[in-house]
């Protein structure tokens, strides 16, 4: 028999109708003989009564980077971020958790109104916490600053969705404490991105 394919009743899935599974010649591969569909596959669908069940595509792996400093802001740690996170934003779903910027650079006065509702950039999802943006000029401003973003990230990362992978960097230095506690809830791994180590330390702490 030159048929690979029958009708097949399906009981209580379609209780009045029958699966049609229609007929390949032996010499041709079945449509089930496949393998994960990528870009430019055919769409595999069953069909019971009216309703139609599409095949899904992979999803990406997600990844959540905290730093306070992200675009707009104009300082050295925010723009490295921003430019990482926006390459990586293709194979990876990005999400970032930043806090207010100190310095606000942007290239057009729509965009230099437009950054605190912005929520996703260049495919890059932001979560952008409220906290305190007192002058740096003295060392309890900035502790302050610091205190109030940790805060407002640790109420975040309590309920955040659980990423496959985050990565910390050390604005404020206490971030990795927050990055171990998501991890210990959700289980993804934790990674360091460290760019506040300069020479000078080392050669301090030698």
């Amino acid at each position: 028999m030159d048929i690979l394919a029958r009708r097949i009743p399906v009981g209580k899935l379609c209780p009045t109708r029958d699966l049609q599974v229609d007929a390949v010649p032996a010499h041709e591969s079945p449509p089930i003989a496949s393998s994960i569909p990528g870009p430019g596959a055919p769409e595999l669908r069953s069909k019971c009564g009216s309703v139609e069940f599409n095949t899904m595509e992979p999803t990406r792996p997600a990844v959540l980077f905290l730093n306070r400093s992200y675009w707009p802001d104009v300082e050295a740690t925010g723009q490295l971020l921003t430019a990482l996170c926006e390459k990586l934003s293709g194979p990876w779903d990005v999400r970032v958790l930043a806090g207010q910027p100190n310095a606000v650079s942007a290239s057009s006065n729509q965009e230099m109104d437009d950054w605190k509702s912005q929520s996703v950039r260049h495919g890059v999802q932001i979560h952008r916490v409220p906290h305190l943006t007192l002058p740096k000029r003295r060392m309890i401003f900035k502790a302050l600053n610091y205190s109030s973003f940790l805060r407002a990230s640790r109420r975040v990362l309590r309920t955040i969705d659980a990423p496959d992978v985050v990565v910390f960097e050390t604005d404020p230095f206490l971030l990795p404490f927050e990055a171990r506690r998501l991890q210990r809830r959700t289980g993804c791994r934790m990674v360091g991105y460290l760019q506040d180590i300069y020479p000078d330390v080392a050669v301090a702490l030698n």
